[in-house]
């Protein structure tokens, strides 16, 4: 009687392990199914910003003031990336967690970058988008584990539509800057916003009017301009591109009195606190989450 009580016993132990087994081979698998259909869309994103790739020889990373930093390769040229910014605000962890991650790429990789859409600033960098041989992108590495946030200064569309989307979802985990709650989106109600003053914001609200002149766009946030949150929208400059002209003519229609936006750039302060839209894609009409 014991013997058959001792493998009745182990009969029921190793039936329940396995079942045990099973269930968590049932609970991974769409687990496992989810996360490849992340990863073939981060790739199918990474291809498509890809035009026109040119080699890069010996790029490296060269530290100036402060925080401050730019790429040089061995003709001294200089280099910016395209459409991310690292803000000033976070904490020194992250920051070099940044620099790791950039010299880390730097230095394992053969890197090439999209020169089809590239530009010069005033101080001669040329903006790029970087990637490795196997088609590594260095910009959504940076933007999907919170180490930057987009900042949109290219004429690459497709680049930054995919750069919005990782950083949906590192914003919604809390990854990286998003942890931190100066990162948090501010309110165009806020009287206080010039106090954010020369740093890199976000603000969401109802735009409450729209004002023109010839050569400028005015979105106003509140019911006094003099004081309240404005976007001022230089008309030749957002004209200069397709995507820019369609936004003009969207944005100067009555019709958009009442709509909530998000709008991202350096605040400044001028009658009240102002962002000036340098770009298109500054603004955001389809954000989902207010973080």
């Amino acid at each position: 009687m014991e013997k058959q009580s001792y493998f009745k016993t182990s009969y029921i132990i190793q039936a329940l392990f396995l079942a045990g087994i099973s269930l968590a081979l049932l609970i991974m698998q769409p687990i496992k199914a989810a996360q490849a259909g992340q990863g073939e869309q981060g790739l199918k994103a990474e291809t498509a910003c890809v035009k026109n790739s040119r080699l890069a020889y010996s790029l490296q990373l060269k530290k100036s003031k402060g925080d401050n930093f730019h790429l040089i390769d061995i003709a001294e040229q200089f280099y910016q990336l395209s459409d991310v910014l690292l803000p000033d605000e976070v904490n020194i962890a992250l920051k070099q967690k940044y620099f790791a991650t950039l010299r880390v790429f730097l230095d394992e990789h053969k890197i090439f970058y999209e020169g089809e859409n590239s530009h010069k600033d005033r101080y001669n960098q040329t903006h790029i988008h970087l990637f490795s041989e196997n088609n590594h992108w260095l910009q959504a590495e940076l933007i999907e584990k919170g180490l930057a946030l987009v900042a949109p200064n290219s004429y690459n569309m497709t680049c930054i539509d995919a750069l919005f989307a990782l950083e949906d979802i590192a914003r919604r985990n809390r990854y990286g800057l998003w942890a931190l709650p100066e990162m948090q989106i501010k309110e165009a109600t806020d009287k206080h916003l010039t106090r954010y003053r020369a740093q890199y914001q976000r603000i969401k609200g109802n735009i409450v009017s729209i004002g023109k002149t010839k050569t400028t766009l005015y979105l106003n946030f509140g019911t006094f301009w003099k004081e309240d949150f404005t976007v001022k929208i230089p008309v030749k400059r957002l004209k200069k591109i397709d995507i820019g002209a369609k936004a003009y003519n969207l944005l100067s229609q009555q019709k958009m009195v009442g709509k909530q936006i998000e709008v991202r750039g350096w605040l400044l302060e001028d009658d009240g606190a102002l962002i000036e839209l340098h770009h298109p894609k500054q603004i955001r009409y389809d954000f989902q989450d207010n973080n």
